[in-house]
């Protein structure tokens, strides 16, 4: 697994390493294909480019967010007989209720999140 590097103070930087860690773990996922891991890399990007323009003025809305992702890719990326239903529900809920916090400011935020937790709640 990749390293987790958090550093208090800075929420930039934390966000920045859990998107990293978002990465590498679609990147080394046992659960998903390489078809699965395209496309939720692709949607992960479209997020991360969203984010990093939102990051600087919405840093604690962003830092949730990120956190959501990383649970719900987390859940995602276990081999399907370790998945369990219920936890990728819940963990796409989450990203999508973080998502909403940020919804009138960057509407694109929401509806990437929503297309990430239909495809981890699809697996």
């Amino acid at each position: 697994m990749g390293h987790k590097i958090k550093v208090g103070g800075s929420a930039i930087i934390n966000i920045d390493s859990v998107l990293s860690n978002v990465t590498q773990t679609i990147g080394t996922a046992a659960g998903l294909d390489s078809a699965q891991k395209s496309q939720l890399d692709a949607l992960l990007q479209s997020l991360k480019a969203d984010l990093d323009r939102l990051k600087a003025s919405h840093a604690d809305e962003t830092k949730e967010i990120a956190e959501a992702l990383e649970k719900a890719v987390v859940n995602a990326a276990k081999p399907p007989q370790e998945r369990k239903q219920s936890l990728l529900q819940l963990s796409a809920k989450g990203l999508k209720d973080a998502a909403e916090l940020v919804k009138d400011t960057a509407p694109s935020i929401l509806t990437t999140a929503g297309l990430i937790a239909k495809f981890i709640v699809g697996l």
